[in-house]
């Protein structure tokens, strides 16, 4: 199933519906679709109420890919996500810097070289751009997720960090109270989370009647889930072999298992968003030996880089342009789509314009009936 994201006249965001009403309310006039990936539509009247339920929001954090995934109270999958991060800064910013100094050994020969002249590059405290670009695309989703539905809550699984020293600074000043932390008086910390928990299943609350009692990582260790308590959750055998068993691993199942705090999800949607960050524009813009030829940074025949088009019945994004009225077309994943004849201009229509990041989505992995 899937669902439609509802807005109210002033932008504010409702709780999801399905397709048959977002259908029957856009033929009654009384909506108009305002995004069509994920389909989106606002209302054009105010609507008798605005009540909306708890969803929690829930990042699964990383440095290549983000899983994103929200959930109800009843730990009903709302929305699915995954976004890829740019690996490739570091990489265009050496290119830049070799066509600038190319540049300037051609035309400005004479000017006495200049270092450390950027404010920016010598700034305390900075973010280097890799980093900035990461903590940007986190962020840059999770306002989208909540332009789009009422998010009340929202649960990160962060990166390695000094737990006890987040708790007690004082063991900064003092190493040996590292021997007494949060563990002091159990063996380890499997026995420190059934303590916590009361020795009782935290999803079926012991009606399992299964005594045999494990620890859960609600962020799975293959994807660098930590042995940290607060990462981890008392379930019985039963219930622990069902949850790993019924969900496929992907970063959005694991950001799902998040949002639901452990809870086994309930999936109403079939589809992943996919999302690939891109840069804003290309740092060459001339070709040639003498940079003699300049490269079109605007539109050609109402194409930029990046739009997604329609081609023959599927939907691709634009590599590169001709200014005979050609264009290269790719995936999502960035290689050249080899099409022949070369796709023409006036044989596309464009599905949307460029923007921070490319968009597809894709059809779940199969699930087993007890997550559905």
């Amino acid at each position: 199933m899937c669902l439609v994201y509802v807005l109210t006249p002033d932008g504010k965001p409702l709780m999801p519906c399905v397709p048959a009403i977002a259908r029957l309310l856009l033929k009654e006039g009384k909506a108009k679709v305002v995004r069509r990936t994920p389909f989106t539509i606002k209302l054009l009247t105010p609507p008798k109420t605005t009540y909306t339920q708890p969803v929690t929001l829930g990042v699964d954090t990383g440095s290549a890919v983000v899983g994103v995934a929200s959930a109800d109270e009843s730990a009903t999958i709302l929305y699915l996500s995954e976004v890829e991060l740019r690996n490739d800064i570091a990489t265009t910013m050496k290119e830049r810097a070799s066509k600038r100094r190319n540049r300037r050994n051609r035309q400005t020969r004479y000017r006495q070289p200049r270092w450390l002249n950027r404010r920016n590059s010598i700034k305390q405290g900075r973010l280097s751009p890799t980093m900035r670009s990461k903590i940007d695309g986190h962020l840059r989703e999770i306002r989208f997720v909540k332009s789009i539905l009422p998010i009340s809550a929202i649960v990160l699984e962060t990166g390695t960090f000094d737990p006890h020293a987040l708790k007690n600074p004082e063991v900064l000043q003092n190493p040996s109270l590292y021997q007494k932390g949060i563990n002091y008086g159990f063996a380890n910390t499997k026995a420190y989370v059934l303590t916590r928990d009361s020795y009782l299943c935290q999803r079926c609350q012991g009606k399992s009647k299964d005594r045999r009692l494990e620890v859960h990582h609600l962020v799975f260790r293959s994807q660098g889930g930590s042995d940290d308590e607060t990462n981890l959750l008392t379930l019985c055998k039963t219930c622990h072999d069902g949850l790993h068993a019924g969900l496929p691993k992907t970063h959005a199942n694991d950001a799902a298992v998040i949002a639901t705090r452990g809870k086994p999800p309930q999936f109403r949607i079939t589809q992943v968003m996919l999302k690939k960050c891109i840069p804003d524009g290309d740092y060459q813009q001339t070709k040639g030996v003498r940079s003699e030829q300049p490269i079109t940074t605007g539109k050609i025949s109402g194409f930029r880089k990046f739009d997604k088009v329609r081609y023959c019945g599927q939907e691709y994004f634009i590599k590169g342009r001709m200014s005979t009225g050609y264009a290269i077309l790719m995936g999502m994943d960035g290689k050249k789509v080899d099409l022949r004849p070369i796709p023409k201009f006036e044989k596309m229509k464009r599905v949307s314009a460029r923007s921070s990041w490319m968009i597809s989505q894709r059809i779940m992995p199969s699930v087993s009936s007890s997550t559905t």
